[in-house]
């Protein structure tokens, strides 16, 4: 009875110190936060620089100053990660990637030429950083994706006008990621579990789970620049025809806070929600400039409905509810996003006329 009484307050003590203690874990400032923080400040510093130089110097001037500058801190960072000092290699390589991208944008013209020329200094970056720091399969991916992306734009802005791009982009964007679950369970070998383990063992939620966010880490960058080209596309269909750009503009942020669902990195959900909520920014400005009140009334209600169930937490049944109302206007919301996308890039209008 002693030895029971006597344990009892010690455990109680652990229990109560031990998720203080974690947390103090993550949340102190140390050595290696410092690093970080240090190395955006520097990547950012030098963007403003180049920025303002744009604005005084003129934009050639800018573009010239900064590849001359761009070029030595790539090598030196590489150099850098090459001797163990990642530490100031990894943002010096960041800085010298990003003034490059900028150099490009400042110092050409045509658009198209412009995110060709941005995203290869963008993704040769990446991959030049992958490579120094051992890396280099993560970082092929999301040089392939940044270089995709931008290849994609350019080719598409080079055909047709912003509207009909980005409603054809926003519609690729979608469905690139309801892909990117599907090839994570492919690559992480889910899909093979039962062939891989013939004894019919207990597979537990913790290996499954590492397994997918290990693959996930890997194409968090596609999902990204997915995220990031459907924004862009749903931004950009606004301006479309007439009506059917604010569907396909709500369509896709429909799609971007349902299919966040699916991905387990907030990186990744980050990203999904920031583009959804931009979009319904985008729509409520551009439909409350005739002076109306309602779209601003509904962007107040949605800036309260995530608080909802925050203040009071939904049952389990509720909750299922909600997933099955969601699994079918998503499903709805794929359905119609074509034909409305295709109204949004003036078919239907062309069509019409010919009449």
């Amino acid at each position: 009875m002693l030895t029971t009484t006597a344990t009892r307050p010690a455990d109680a003590a652990s229990r109560q110190t031990s998720p203080a203690v974690s947390y103090a874990d993550w949340t102190r400032w140390d050595e290696r936060t410092a690093a970080r923080v240090a190395g955006a400040a520097s990547v950012l510093l030098a963007l403003t620089t180049a920025g303002l130089a744009a604005v005084r110097l003129g934009a050639g001037t800018a573009a010239a100053v900064g590849a001359a500058v761009a070029l030595p801190a790539v090598v030196g960072g590489a150099l850098l990660c090459r001797g163990g000092r990642r530490a100031a290699g990894v943002p010096l390589l960041g800085l010298g990637g990003s003034l490059l991208a900028l150099a490009a944008w400042l110092g050409l013209q045509a658009v198209e030429i412009r995110l060709v020329a941005g995203g290869a200094a963008l993704g040769g970056t990446v991959a030049l950083l992958g490579w120094r720091t051992d890396r280099f399969r993560a970082a092929v991916v999301a040089a392939g994706a940044v270089v995709a992306g931008a290849v994609l734009w350019a080719g598409a802005l080079a055909v047709v006008e912003a509207a009909t791009a980005g409603a054809v982009l926003g519609v690729v964007s979608v469905l690139v990621l309801g892909v990117v679950p599907r090839l994570a369970l492919a690559s992480a070998g889910l899909t093979r579990w039962n062939v891989r383990r013939p004894d019919a063992a207990t597979v537990r939620r913790h290996e499954v789970d590492t397994a997918l966010a290990v693959t996930h880490r890997e194409l968090a960058p596609v999902s990204i620049v997915a995220a990031a080209s459907a924004t862009a596309g749903g931004w950009l269909a606004v301006d479309g025809a007439a009506g059917w750009g604010f569907g396909c503009a709500l369509l896709v942020a429909l799609l971007l806070v349902s299919r966040c669902r699916a991905y387990p990195l907030t990186v990744e959900v980050l990203a999904l929600l920031a583009g959804a909520l931009l979009l319904a920014v985008r729509v409520v400005g551009v439909w409350s400039a005739g002076t109306a009140v309602g779209p601003l009334v509904a962007l107040g209600v949605l800036c309260l409905l995530p608080l909802v169930p925050l203040a009071a937490p939904p049952s389990e049944q509720v909750r299922r509810r909600a997933r099955q109302t969601m699994n079918v206007a998503e499903s709805t919301a794929v359905v119609l996003l074509l034909p409305v996308a295709l109204g949004a890039c003036g078919l239907y209008d062309r069509f019409v006329d010919s009449f």
